[in-house]
């Protein structure tokens, strides 16, 4: 677990890198980072460490006090959870104790207000050429975002 905390805080400090620096300027939703952005950041993160080869699953749980209020981290094979997003709810659905910018391990604070109609998905394919979404073989628009965004991320790494 440690190899993938090591690998999880290298992506997360690139992210808040190319944050400060602007680099997300105009690039829905990442220029307001992490607010909003879990969806968005396991595809990126899961493309991460696949490349790391550690598999991951997307995990989206309703709020348990507002089910249309939603909220997306990853999984591994193993169970351990992974979500460098849950700080987006400090001052609002818990404390800065409660909560911390990288998350691996088990369920934490966060997860378990989001316990509602889970449902687990596969992280989006964004960097096969043959697995593109968009008209003539190319990229649709989500899978075109993740690639900008995932370069300049890796920049910074």
């Amino acid at each position: 677990m440690e190899e993938i905390e090591k690998i999880v805080r290298q992506f997360r400090d690139a992210i808040d890198v190319a944050k400060d620096a602007d680099k997300f300027r105009g690039l829905y939703p990442f220029y307001k980072f992490p607010d909003d952005c879990c969806e968005h950041s396991c595809d990126l993160l899961g493309q991460y460490l696949l490349e790391h080869g550690i598999k991951t699953t997307q995990v989206n749980g309703a709020y348990k006090h507002n089910r249309a209020r939603r909220h997306v981290w990853l999984i591994t094979e193993d169970r351990i959870v992974i979500d460098i997003t849950a700080d987006q709810f400090i001052g609002e659905l818990v404390s800065k104790d409660e909560v911390e910018a990288v998350h691996v391990g088990r369920e934490g604070t966060i997860h378990k207000m989001f316990c509602c109609d889970r449902v687990f998905q596969n992280n989006t394919i964004f960097n096969d050429v043959d697995r593109y979404n968009g008209f003539g073989g190319c990229p649709d628009v989500r899978q075109k975002r993740l690639i900008d965004l995932y370069k300049i991320i890796y920049q910074e790494i």
